[in-house]
């Protein structure tokens, strides 16, 4: 069935918000400590762009990564905040199938392909056994102990997480912060870090450009969504050639069904 989403305004949004998150971490010394805390070791400069865009092939619309970042060893991260709860694990190898996609596109030989990390902060538990970290690295089953150097590294972070004395501090006052409601989001947590973070939430939520940003990029978000909507009503509509029937399936007034008919020009 299809809904409408109601717009959320600036002030009412939390890091986890996917606008807050990629504003928030777009600044190189948020995104630097983030990585550095879940890795567990000190990271070289990094360069960081929102929402880096991956266009593999001119027939469909590009990919879009929330955080893409990269350090001076050549190491690329893509850092995304997760609230959809299907499909996790196959999202992720989509992930690291775009990146690598887009190296290879710009010329790299494979053997010279870089360390990729596919990094999902999630909202939810991903694969159910109550962990804050699942760290996914290629292993072969018949030798565990061998280290298969395909460079390809996922980590899962969980707020649903409850072993404690198996994970830093550090990082379970984060994702206390990250599930954490508006009014809940702006108390102390105990972490420099999440402090940081909530100063530059705030910084965000008061600042008139980024007002103008989030208008102007809610109106394109609202545009694609439109236009998704539209081309699955088109694609029913080819196959039932019914109106009512297709209305009834979207929830859907039949006035707007009839009108995306007749722009398209499908017989109904």
């Amino acid at each position: 069935m299809y809904t409408r989403k109601t717009r959320r305004t600036l002030k009412d949004q939390t890091i986890k918000d996917s606008f807050m998150f990629e504003a928030v971490m777009t600044d190189g010394d948020n995104c630097k400590e983030l990585l550095e805390m879940v890795l567990g070791r000190r990271l070289t400069e990094i360069s960081v762009s929102k929402e880096h865009s991956i266009d593999n092939n001119p027939d469909y619309k590009a990919s879009r990564l929330d955080i893409f970042a990269s350090d001076e060893e050549g190491t690329r991260y893509n850092i995304e905040m997760q609230v959809a709860t299907e499909h996790t694990e196959l999202r992720s190898r989509y992930y690291h199938s775009q990146m690598d996609m887009d190296i290879l596109l710009a010329g790299t030989d494979y053997e010279y392909l870089p360390e990729s990390y596919v990094i999902f902060i999630c909202d939810y538990d991903p694969l159910g056994y109550n962990k804050y970290i699942y760290t996914m690295n290629t292993h072969c089953e018949e030798l565990p102990e061998l280290k298969y150097r395909d460079g390809v590294h996922t980590i899962f972070l969980s707020t649903k997480g409850s072993n404690k004395d198996e994970v830093p501090e550090e990082i379970i006052k984060f994702l206390r912060y990250v599930s954490a409601g508006l009014k809940e989001s702006e108390q102390d947590f105990g972490s420099d870090f999440v402090t940081k973070l909530q100063r530059s939430v705030k910084w965000i939520k008061r600042s008139r450009s980024k007002e103008r940003e989030y208008m102007v990029l809610d109106e394109i978000k609202k545009k694609e969504r439109e236009e998704e909507r539209c081309d699955i009503v088109v694609q029913l509509l080819q196959k039932t050639h019914d109106a009512k029937q297709v209305a009834e399936l979207l929830d859907m007034p039949i006035e707007d069904i009839e009108r995306i008919a007749k722009n398209n020009k499908v017989d109904v």
